[in-house]
């Protein structure tokens, strides 16, 4: 069809419209977008970033929503409020806020950098808690390795909130557990 477009000598556009009909073609209509999130109907970058900034935002607020209802000592509520914001004092976090321990290499595996999320979700240790967790319930999952997804995926499918909120303690006892076991090695290491 292409070469068609250059051996007649027309433009292709004005071939579409030949091979289309008449019909078509509508002079008379301009085809444009029409961006119908706003009031102006123009689309903007700053808009668009809004509305994409405002749907995250729900994601969060459902998130933390969820997690604060848990029944839970607070000191262990606050703990895992620290590891899903990655606040918590992990080596990692540690040498980024200028305190360097020597080594940063994971209390619990002495395998990788300790990070919020190696420690708590990739840890060969801390996932065989996890899976004794799942294993408990006859659940099969695979670990997510941010500490907020691994939260939103814990939760058991088709079971009602009191339930879940339920598992939710048991995934706060779990982080807090982990966090303490963590910090036993780490003492032992440095005294």
């Amino acid at each position: 069809m292409e070469k068609e477009f250059f051996l007649l000598g027309k433009e292709p556009g004005a071939t579409v419209v030949h091979l289309l009909g008449e019909k078509s073609k509508k002079a008379d209509n301009m085809d444009l977008w029409v961006w119908k999130e706003n009031d102006t109907s123009e689309y903007t970058i700053k808009f668009a970033y809004k509305i994409l900034e405002e749907d995250a935002q729900g994601d969060v607020v459902a998130l933390y929503k969820s997690f604060w209802r848990i029944k839970e000592q607070p000191s262990s509520l606050f703990t895992a409020w620290m590891v899903m914001e990655d606040k918590i004092a992990t080596k990692a976090n540690l040498e980024r806020s200028g305190i360097n321990l020597g080594s940063n290499i994971c209390c619990l595996c002495e395998e990788d950098e300790e990070t919020t999320s190696r420690l708590f979700c990739a840890c060969r240790s801390a996932w065989l808690v996890w899976s004794k967790c799942y294993e408990w319930v006859g659940w099969a999952s695979t670990n997510h390795w941010e500490p907020e997804k691994h939260f939103i995926n814990f939760k058991l499918s088709g079971i009602n909130e009191v339930v879940n909120q339920i598992w939710g303690c048991v995934w706060i006892a779990v982080v807090e557990e982990v966090w303490k076991h963590r910090n036993k090695k780490f003492l032992k290491m440095v005294g």
